[in-house]
This record gives C-alpha cells, sequence and structure tokens, in this order.
C-alpha cells in the first residue's frame, strides 16, 4: 500500500498513479479536496492528521509521501515556522525522537509539528520508500532528516528541484527529501531544461511555455497600480509574465492573475487583452477593463495537472487547492525514480 499524507486535491497521487499503475490512499481533511479526489477517481481517508497518529492505521505500507502544510515557511506567507526550523533539524536528526514524545507544543507556529507527525510515521511503519515535499525553506530540515533515516537504514538524497525541468510550464521550486530501504537513491533524470539542448546526461526539451501549455500571447499578472511613478502604462512591471516562459509558481495568490496583450508602443494600454481568447472548458469570456481573469482549470495546466481535472467546490477552494497542489509530473519522476 502506499499512502499519501496532506494529500490535497490528489496531485501527488496521480503522479504516483501514473508512475506505479496503483491507487494510493490519500489522508486528507479538506472536504473539497477530497471531493476532487473523489470526482477523480482517487482513494481518500478523510482525516485530520493533528490528531491522528500513525498507529492508528494498521496496515503494512510500502511508500509513503508526504507534504506537510508550507505557510509558516513560504516566502508568500508570514514566516513564523522559520523560528522552529533549529529545533526541527534537531529533531529530524534524531530518530530515537520521532514520536508521541515530540507533541505537543513548544512550536511558534503549528505547522512544525506537523513536519516532525512524518516522521512519526517513517519510524512507525518504515516504508519501502519515502517521499517529502516542502518549500525550499524547509530543505534544512530534510538534510536533518536524512542523517537521520540513515540511521534506520535508509539511502537518501535531498534538494530543490524544479517543476519546469519536468515540462510542468511553471517555474515552481521546491525542497523534496527521498529516502529508499532496498536501493541507492539519487535525484529523478529531467527532461527539460530552460533553452533545451543536448548535453552530457542527454538531450533535454526546452521548458514549457504559457504560450505552449494554453495558447496564451502577452503577459500574465497583477494589475498594480505603479507605486514609482516610472512605468508607461501606469502598472508595476514587475508583477508581469511573459507568456512565451513558463509561469512563475502558482500558489493560492495566482487566484487574482490576468492575461493581457503587451503594447505596441510605449504609449499603448497593455491591458488589452486578445480577442476571441477562450478558457479551457471552451466558453468565450468577456473582457471589461481590457484583461481576462485566469480560471482555475488554466492554473490546474500549469500546475501540470491533466486536462479537466475535475476540482470541487467554489471558485476560492478551486484556487486554493491548486495553489497547494503538487504538480504530478514532479510526483511521477520522484517516484519512478525511487522504485
Amino acid at each position: 500500500m502506499i499512502v499519501s499524507l496532506f494529500a490535497g486535491p490528489g496531485g501527488a497521487c496521480e503522479g504516483i498513479r501514473q508512475a506505479t499503475g496503483q491507487h494510493p490512499i490519500g489522508i486528507e481533511r479538506n472536504l473539497d479536496a477530497v471531493a476532487t479526489r473523489d470526482a477523480a477517481g482517487h482513494i481518500s481517508l478523510v482525516a485530520d492528521l493533528t490528531t491522528m497518529t500513525p498507529c492508528d492505521l494498521d496496515c503494512d505500507i510500502d511508500g509513503l509521501w508526504a507534504s506537510p502544510p508550507c505557510p509558516a515557511f513560504s516566502a508568500a506567507g508570514n514566516r513564523e515556522g522559520h523560528a522552529d526550523l533549529e529545533h526541527l533539524c534537531w529533531l529530524a536528526a534524531r530518530p530515537n525522537t520521532w514520536g508521541p514524545v515530540c507533541a505537543p507544543g513548544g512550536w511558534t507556529h503549528p505547522d512544525s509539528q506537523l513536519i516532525v507527525n512524518t516522521l512519526w510515521w517513517v519510524k512507525t511503519h518504515r516504508p519501502r520508500w519515502v517521499a517529502f515535499e516542502q518549500v525550499p525553506a524547509v530543505l534544512p530540515v530534510w538534510e536533518a532528516t536524512c542523517r537521520g533515516l540513515e540511521q534506520l537504514g535508509y539511502s537518501t538524497w535531498a534538494g530543490v528541484l524544479c517543476a519546469a525541468d519536468w515540462g510542468v510550464p511553471q517555474t515552481r521550486r521546491r525542497a523534496f527529501l527521498m529516502a529508499s530501504l532496498d536501493r541507492l537513491v539519487q535525484p529523478p533524470v529531467s527532461t527539460h531544461c530552460e533553452g533545451g539542448g543536448v548535453t552530457l546526461w542527454g538531450e533535454f526539451a526546452p521548458w514549457v511555455s504559457m504560450a505552449d501549455a494554453l495558447g496564451w500571447v502577452g503577459k500574465v499578472g497583477f494589475p498594480r497600480k505603479d507605486d514609482t511613478g516610472t512605468s508607461p502604462d501606469g502598472y508595476r512591471e514587475r508583477d508581469w509574465f511573459d507568456t512565451d516562459g513558463p509561469a512563475p509558481s502558482v500558489t493560492e495568490k495566482a487566484r487574482s492573475w490576468v492575461l493581457t496583450r503587451p503594447a505596441t508602443t510605449v504609449q499603448g494600454d497593455a491591458r488589452i487583452a486578445p480577442p476571441g481568447h477562450r478558457d479551457r472548458a471552451g466558453g468565450e469570456r468577456q473582457f471589461t477593463d481590457g484583461t481576462v481573469r485566469c480560471t482555475p482549470g488554466e492554473l490546474a495546466a500549469l500546475q501540470g495537472f491533466p486536462d479537466l481535472y475535475p476540482f470541487q467546490g467554489s471558485a476560492s477552494s478551486q484556487f486554493q487547492q491548486i495553489g497547494n497542489a503538487v504538480p504530478p509530473p514532479m510526483a511521477r519522476a520522484i517516484v519512478e525514480a525511487l522504485i
């Protein structure tokens, strides 16, 4: 059995299913995310991992994926969890501390305890392979965890990977930990690189752009007013990204992204959207201020989900699920490297 902790709408499970042909069990408490998982054909166990313990799941676990919540450590969040990193590293390197003795309390942010809980699952079930995912700021914890896992007989690797290197039209960077009891662990071999080309490691396709993935032409970003008074069109240029490259990291805040057409002259209006642009569901969209707001389906495509992946819940909930999800191509690459 393969188990995915903090499984969300099924990004990791989709990649695991593609890599192994198996349906992992995803443990998740958000009911909209569970509804999305059900609609996509994934297996779910509705439970709260702040109170559920690994002893509550009485079965043999062959593989364990965990994507603990990241707002406390993310650059887009409040970063309160950074105050806990030193203590997390100390615990992660010492398997004798992995268990209920660690809980509860003593943390600046409750998300820190959830990272410790994932280690308890490994110690209890000793899965054949393990994969953890978090924002890059948590890499020191994963490196310390590697030292702890090696004491339990695991081969390990930890590092930061970019989603664009596996064909995801997005430059999302995440810290991964990989571990195995029965093989030497090495990071997955990428399939794409910026600009493409032939290297000593093989031939790589170029990164997939937003234009390639969705047919977008122009710029994507936040229509925020310029705070310097120097932009020719009155909007902050640093908030816009050309669609001839991958998207920046898709987070929950991407619900505010809009698509525009670039100005043809310095005096032109960059807020004019391309006529006839259609969303991924095939419906024509109306333009009001010269921009078109990005849809959940489009952002899901930028996250590497299959076409028409059945996200459930309100639009706000769908954006949140997409922004917190693991890109399925990344999960697939990680698991294929482990098995």
